[in-house]
């Protein structure tokens, strides 16, 4: 419809033909362009239609745009309509119908704006209407002709005008007559040849396609070819069944779809090999001359449309080009509303790769770049996909409250087909972003009712407006729903991200805004209790103080809630702020729980005006460790803290008591004072009354300013008491030196055992002041084999083992290699030995006994055995511990 007329509803030219003789037995469909029975995507319809025309068969409507010369040719539109109707069924009244519109050609006369075309059969009468739309204009006459060789109409023909007149008389003739209707208002007539259609208009997308053509030329089926040359699409890996292929024909009536016998596809084309387009009769069927041939690639094939937007077709080859398919240059955002100072993100398709795209806010909103528009933002170089995306911010007062057209071009020139619109609500932005206590903000507003400001507040105080504390803000609004504000930041602001709120009428909206001031900045981060601390205060009030000589009481400094005792403060001396609002400070911390509790803390600094600041340290956890963590008693043992109470530079000092507890009133104690950091290293005695052995609490104890006792503790180990032997292994009779230690000092030998039998030397040995011991024992006569030897002193035992051999034993004794390795058993896997006389070496496997070299073991010679696990064992008399390390399980003996 042009622009500027006003439609006028069912208003209508009817032509009503009644084409039974002729036509009734044809049955002929259009599935590209059908309203109401269109195939499903993917699916191939197998209805039967009642016939209504064919091509060339079809009058020819003439339409004159004048009255009073319809012999000039500039005044009339000639509409050929050619093209094919498709049937559908109406389930409710059993009707078949469809609506369609296609076919029509003529010159553009400025009229020409839309056409809709109807047909609908009722059993084996076939009728149509043709619907011209028209707009309140001048009076017009419109004249109806047929064209020459048609078949005389029946009774019942008109032309028909909603509540107008009908001057055409029933019955009509239409081959060589016409007939003439006037109407009251101007028609236009939209002229409609679709050939090309792409279900998307969006660049690189994947979209479904329908092809429409009449063939010049057969095509033969399954190996004839149809190719498609789209150099501009992209092309990929298809399946048959992503292609439908459909002919309709006149002689015989025809109408027959099916997918490609095969497809072959590079990155400009797509050849088609036919399919059998009649697979239920027995003869084949391809595509004949002057069909009309519909090609559907549906949209999960993945042919893309073009990156860059513009027209593009397809050649059907021998066919010529089709009409070409539109791909839009499109903008997009990722949001569409918001408020001030929101960052959008704005994204083309479609534009000119290599070139700078500029995103643009349309002021004017005549689709261009002007003087008078915003430059949002900039895609430098479009990349080679044609697509892109930048960021802006939204602003004022740039945008306006409401919808803002927004629009994009590139380097060639080319604009956006598509637009899109931002919607700025109701909000408010500040300037600056934030400040320090004391400094201005200038807020503006956007989008709210006329009026005055009504309220602000900052972090949910007010700060000018209705309440009794405080004063009329003095902002206001226009009509245009733009205004602002100017605040002062109140002392009181908290530092850190605050919101803002401006409230006007019933209206409000809020922003965060950061203050900045007052900052304290404290040094060390990390705190002890007692420690000397500095800070540093930026943003207080100029000319105030920190001190309890202030006349309120208001300034103070605490941490974790508690409030530092100012002789603690500065020496106790006031702290003053500058005018310029900076001071600073050395604080000693208290001993309380706010220095000694392991977490986080908030130093917060208030000065004489009120203004506050603050500042977060951390308190770390006490430790203490004591090496070594297992050790005799009577030793000495180290013991270390870390993070107590410190040394502060005035010597105010806490001694930290370390006691060793080992129960039963069994503690030793020890003093220190930790250094300027907190920590602390000294050593202390294992108490020679602890338990043997035993597993006792180290603690280390201060007394904070609460007078309540803060306790860090760790364990330590007491071992059992321990025995060696000078030698391991003998006859009865022969001797060993027992050593031992880890014993209570100055305690006597209680028994010393050797199996069963009691050895306790006489006099019997001590202890000395260590709980050390040293002394001589007879092996008694035993059972060959490993014995035990166990001593016990006071209330401690210790044992070791003792391997007792058969007497006799000489070296030089010889023992066959068989018998010498029978207590291994199955462990032995074989032996070496080095003669050092011949510079020769023998061996002796179990496996190869008869080629084996080593036929005797001498005792006191060296051997080489090879065992296939650990294991402990009686050799010659005496005990082995042949070991296997990290797969190593070679042994050197002396037999």
């Amino acid at each position: 419809m042009a622009k500027g007329f006003t439609p006028i509803i069912g208003l209508a030219v009817v032509v009503a033909l009644a084409l039974v003789a002729v036509f009734g037995a044809m049955s002929i469909t259009n599935p590209a362009f059908a309203a109401v029975s269109q195939p499903a995507e993917g699916q191939l319809d197998e209805r039967d239609y009642q016939p209504l025309m064919k091509k060339g068969d079809a009058p020819n409507v003439t339409v004159y745009k004048g009255q009073d010369d319809k012999t000039d040719s500039g005044n009339q539109i000639t509409l050929d309509l050619s093209g094919y109707f498709t049937v559908g069924v109406n389930v409710a009244s059993g009707i078949q119908y469809g609506t369609a519109s296609y076919g029509l050609t003529g010159p553009d006369n400025g009229l020409v704006t839309n056409a809709e075309v109807t047909a609908e059969a009722i059993g084996s009468i076939s009728n149509f209407d043709l619907t011209l739309d028209y707009a309140a204009g001048t009076s017009e006459t419109i004249t109806v002709t047929g064209t020459q060789n048609q078949t005389a109409l029946a009774d019942g023909t008109t032309i028909e005008e909603t509540g107008g007149t009908n001057n055409c008389p029933s019955p009509a003739v239409w081959g060589g007559g016409s007939c003439t209707h006037t109407v009251t208002q101007e028609f236009t007539v939209n002229v409609v040849d679709v050939l090309l259609t792409a279900s998307s208009d969006t660049p690189g997308k994947a979209a479904r396609y329908t092809l429409k053509y009449k063939a010049t030329s057969a095509v033969t089926p399954l190996d004839g070819k149809i190719t498609l040359e789209m150099a501009d699409f992209g092309v990929g890996s298809i399946d048959n069944d992503d292609i439908v292929v459909r002919a309709a024909g006149a002689t015989p009536a025809f109408n027959e779809a099916s997918n490609p016998n095969d497809l072959e596809t590079d990155d400009e084309e797509i050849v088609i090999h036919l399919g059998d387009l009649n697979p239920t009769e027995g003869a084949t069927r391809g595509i004949e001359t002057d069909d009309v041939v519909t090609i559907t690639i549906q949209a999960s094939a993945g042919v893309t449309l073009p990156t860059e937007g513009g027209s593009f077709s397809w050649n059907v080859s021998g066919e010529g080009d089709t009409n070409k398919v539109k791909v839009n240059r499109k903008l997009t955002l990722d949001e569409e509303d918001g408020g001030l100072g929101d960052t959008i993100e704005a994204t083309v398709k479609g534009f000119k790769n290599g070139t700078t795209v500029i995103v643009f806010l349309d002021q004017d909103e005549n689709g261009k770049l002007g003087p008078g528009d915003d430059s949002l933002c900039f895609i430098i170089d479009l990349p080679s996909s044609d697509a892109g995306s930048c960021t802006f911010t939204v602003s004022h007062p740039a945008f306006e409250g409401g919808p803002n057209k927004l629009g994009a071009v590139d380097g060639l020139d080319q604009y956006h087909d598509t637009a899109h619109s931002f919607t700025l609500e109701q909000s408010i932005s500040v300037t600056p972003a934030g400040g320090s206590p004391g400094e201005l903000l200038l807020i503006q507003l956007v989008d709210f009712d006329e009026g005055a400001v009504t309220q602000v507040t900052l972090s949910a105080r007010e700060v000018c407006g209705s309440m009794s504390t405080t004063s009329a803000c003095g902002g206001s609004v226009d009509s245009t729903g733009s205004g602002s504000v100017s605040i002062a930041i109140p002392d009181w602001a908290k530092g850190g991200i605050q919101q803002l709120k401006v409230t006007v009428g019933s209206k409000s909206a809020n922003t965060n805004v950061t203050i900045t001031g007052p900052q304290v900045t404290v040094t060390p981060g990390s705190i002890v209790a007692n420690q000397r601390i500095s800070l540093v205060g930026v943003g207080f009030t100029a000319g105030s103080t920190i001190s309890q000589v202030t006349a309120n009481q208001i300034s103070k400094i605490v941490i974790g809630g508690e409030t530092i005792d100012w002789a603690r403060i500065n020496g106790n001396q006031p702290v003053n702020v500058d005018n310029g609002g900076n001071w600073s400070a050395a604080v000693d911390l208290p001993l309380s729980s706010a220095t000694t509790a392991e977490g986080d803390r908030v130093i917060r600094v208030t000065d004489s005006r009120g203004r506050t600041g603050s500042v977060n340290v951390s308190v770390p956890a006490r430790t203490i460790t004591i090496t070594p963590d297992s050790g005799r008693v009577g030793t000495i043992a180290t013991v270390r803290g870390t993070n107590f109470p410190s040394k502060n530079d005035e010597g105010s000092s806490f001694n930290i008591a370390i006691v060793y507890d080992a129960g039963n009133n069994k503690t030793t104690q020890v003093s220190v004072i930790p250094d300027a950091s907190g920590r602390f290293e000294t050593q202390m005695r294992i108490p020679t009354t602890a338990s043997i052995p035993s597993t006792n609490t180290v603690r280390a104890e201060f007394v904070d300013d609460g007078k309540i006792k803060v306790t860090t503790t760790v364990s330590h180990q007491v071992p059992e008491g321990a025995i060696s032997l000078s030698s391991t292994s003998g006859a009865p009779g022969s001797t060993t030196t027992v050593s031992g230690e880890g014993f209570k000092s100055f305690v006597p030998v209680k028994s010393v055992m050797v199996g069963a039998l009691e050895v306790t030397p006489s006099p019997r040995p001590s202890t000395d002041s260590q709980g050390m011991m040293s002394f001589d024992i007879t092996i008694p006569g035993l059972d060959t084999g490993i014995q035990t030897v166990e001593v016990q002193v006071g209330q401690t035992t210790a044992s070791t083992g003792f391997t007792v051999a058969e007497s006799g034993v000489t070296a030089g004794d010889i023992t066959p290699a068989a018998q010498a390795v029978e207590n291994l058993g199955d462990n032995f896997v074989r032996a070496f030995h080095f003669n050092n006389d011949t510079k020769e070496w023998a061996f002796y496997d179990p496996m190869v006994a008869e080629d084996s070299t080593l036929q005797n073991f001498i005792t006191g010679e060296t051997y080489l055995m090879l065992v296939s696990s650990t294991t402990e064992v009686i050799l010659n008399n005496k005990t082995r511990n042949l070991t296997c390390v990290g797969g190593n399980c070679w042994n050197q003996i002396v037999w």
